[in-house]
């Protein structure tokens, strides 16, 4: 009977070890709009720019459209919440792997002749070992760091664009 209670009590610890509870995700809103005091090519440009100096790998990009997708490397927990794994000791948050990947999705649009409105996206994704069970990849819920830093180094960027100055060749 001793044994029987034991193992019954063994599998439920075992159970609950390997539980995993995602991130509390918040309601899916259109990302807020940003308006760069800068013409749309010239934001676009910094927008370039910036994917590079970032060292981001650019995945596509439509002018036309004003769509830009970029792949990013690691992040970590103060970046995005992936959730809570549970452990034999507890509940732990979910630590993105060196496998863990972002993508950013950037948004332009024109806002008149001398403005341009650009919205950024973050998807934040990590494989997920959770005990007992085979790896999934998990969703992160972005905290909104990663698109606030880009968005500051495309509005630093956007400033110091010029385009070239049309000069008559008798203007010399």
């Amino acid at each position: 009977m001793k044994t029987a209670i034991s193992i019954v009590l063994c599998s439920t610890a075992l159970a609950c070890a390997g539980c995993f509870q995602p991130a509390a995700s918040r309601p899916i809103q259109e990302p807020s709009k940003n308006s760069i005091p800068a013409p749309y090519d010239e934001v676009w440009d910094a927008t370039l720019q910036v994917v590079k100096n970032n060292q981001l790998k650019l995945q596509a990009q439509d002018p036309v459209h004003g769509i830009v997708e970029a792949q990013g490397r690691h992040f970590t927990l103060e970046d995005a919440d992936c959730g809570m794994l549970g452990t034999p000791l507890g509940k732990q948050p979910a630590q993105p792997t060196q496998e863990a990947t972002t993508v950013f999705n950037f948004y332009l649009k024109p806002d008149g002749p001398e403005a341009t409105n650009l919205s950024i996206q973050a998807t934040f994704s990590t494989p997920g070992r959770v005990p007992f069970h085979p790896t999934a990849n998990i969703d992160c819920v972005s905290k909104g760091r990663q698109e606030a830093l880009l968005l500051k180094q495309i509005k630093e960027a956007a400033a110091q664009q010029r385009r070239p100055v049309f000069k008559t060749p008798d203007a010399q």
